[in-house]
């Protein structure tokens, strides 16, 4: 039986498709996609030695994970600071790196000076953490050229006592007269509030939590974003229903990749 056809499906039925590559896969975004499949890694590259909680002389390390074979001399760079309450934690914690470094980022996971019992002297074994995130800030600048990096894009992320290392570098007045160029934005992922006063940035903040974290807990984000408004920072809340502190499934991780990816190529790829 022959049926009457619109203009519509008669256009398309006289089109001529041989012009299409039908096998060319869908085109993907640097910044927002996977778009390298191998990842080159620098380990235990020596950006500080400073005194540790023992009076003794510690050097501290860092890991550059970067796209292989890519050939862009200008690429945004995150920092990531593995969390672990200032007493544990290193920089082989890959929440970020390796999934970050496949969409066309420089990343730098890094060591910083622990504490046994921090809560004992919490402001020591913050402000030492704290300053060593800003060496490490300053070791990318000095070191953009040679890793192809964009010196005026430079992200800090961190994950639990990590994200409260980084926010508070970015955001707290407790580590003052640093050179705070270039910082583009911040990733909080089950951070804390700000233990300082504030101090106004350009930067924007996405804050990933979870709102049954019972560790650093949900009220805890909440106090946080009213610092941030006292000061006039620019934030972006994304809570996880039901999660906790550990963002465990595969699922969940690759969400928090993903809204991780989203925030970065729109407030600091696109800027």
């Amino acid at each position: 039986m022959n049926y009457p056809m619109g203009n519509t499906l008669q256009k398309l039925m006289n089109r001529d498709f041989s012009k299409y590559d039908i096998t060319k896969p869908e085109l993907k975004t640097r910044y927002k996609d996977d778009i390298f499949s191998s990842i080159k890694i620098e380990r235990d590259i020596q950006y500080k030695e400073a005194l540790n909680y023992a009076g003794k002389n510690e050097k501290l390390l860092l890991d550059v994970y970067s796209p292989e074979e890519d050939t862009e001399q200008k690429r945004p760079v995150i920092l990531y600071v593995h969390g672990g309450g200032l007493s544990s934690g290193s920089k082989e914690e890959d929440i970020l790196a390796s999934r970050m470094a496949a969409k066309g980022y420089v990343v730098v996971s890094v060591n910083y000076r622990l504490t046994p019992d921090p809560d004992s002297q919490w402001n020591n074994a913050m402000r030492n953490a704290m300053e060593d995130v800003v060496s490490a800030v300053d070791w990318i600048k000095a070191n953009d050229s040679k890793y192809g990096i964009d010196k005026s894009k430079i992200v800090l992320s961190g994950y639990s006592a990590g994200a409260e290392i980084i926010t508070n570098v970015v955001y707290g007045d407790y580590v003052n007269g640093w050179d705070r160029s270039g910082i583009a934005g911040a990733i909080d992922i089950v951070g804390n509030r700000l233990f300082w006063g504030t101090v106004k940035t350009d930067a924007p903040v996405l804050i990933i939590h979870g709102t049954a974290d019972n560790i650093n807990p949900y009220s805890d984000v909440l106090k946080f974003i009213e610092q941030l408004k006292a000061a006039g920072n620019k934030y972006q809340l994304v809570p996880f229903e039901g999660v906790g502190h550990s963002f465990g499934s595969y699922e969940n991780s690759q969400k928090l990749v993903n809204y991780t990816a989203e925030f970065l190529y729109n407030n600091v790829v696109l800027k």
